[in-house]
C-alpha cells in the first residue's frame, strides 16, 4: 500500500498548476484539502473495500479531508471506516434526504436529494478525486 501513498501525491503533483496550488497552499473557499474516494456500492469486490479503506486512512494520516457518497456500502463506507480508524474529518454527500443508510463513519452528512447526481457535487468540492473500483455511478 505504501505505492497508493505515491499514488495520491502523483495525482496532486500532476493536476492542473490551479489545482496543485489550491492542494498545497489551500485555497480562499476552503482551507482544508479534500479527496474524493468514489466507488461501487453494492457491487464493490472485497478487494475494492481493502484499497477504499487503506486510502481513506492515509488521507487522514495526511491531514486531509475525506469525501465519499456517504453511505453504509462499497467503497464509500470502507474509505470513511479507513479514514476514521486515522481520527480524520469525514463528508459524505448523500443521495436522499434521509439518514437511512448512511454510514457511521461519516462526521458531516450533505442530504442532496438528487440520487447519483450528485457526484456532480462530490467532483466539484474535492480538489482531487480518486475511483476505487468501478461502478455505475462511478462510470458516469
Amino acid at each position: 500500500m505504501v505505492g497508493m501513498t505515491y499514488y495520491i501525491m502523483f495525482l496532486v503533483n500532476n493536476a492542473h498548476p490551479k489545482i496543485k496550488l489550491n492542494v498545497l497552499y489551500g485555497c480562499k473557499a476552503m482551507n482544508k484539502i479534500v479527496i474524493g474516494v468514489m466507488g461501487a456500492g453494492e457491487g464493490a469486490t472485497a478487494n475494492d473495500g481493502e484499497n477504499a479503506y487503506k486510502l481513506g486512512e492515509l488521507i487522514a494520516q495526511a491531514g486531509w479531508v475525506l469525501l465519499t457518497g456517504g453511505r453504509n456500502v462499497g467503497v464509500m463506507d470502507a474509505a470513511s471506516q479507513g479514514a476514521k480508524s486515522a481520527n480524520g474529518l469525514t463528508v459524505g454527500i448523500l443521495p436522499g434526504t434521509q439518514a437511512e443508510g448512511i454510514s457511521v463513519a461519516v462526521d458531516i452528512a450533505i442530504f442532496t436529494d438528487m440520487g447519483n447526481a450528485r457526484n456532480n457535487i462530490n467532483v466539484l468540492s474535492s480538489h482531487v478525486v480518486i475511483a476505487c473500483g468501478m461502478g455505475a455511478g462511478t462510470a458516469c
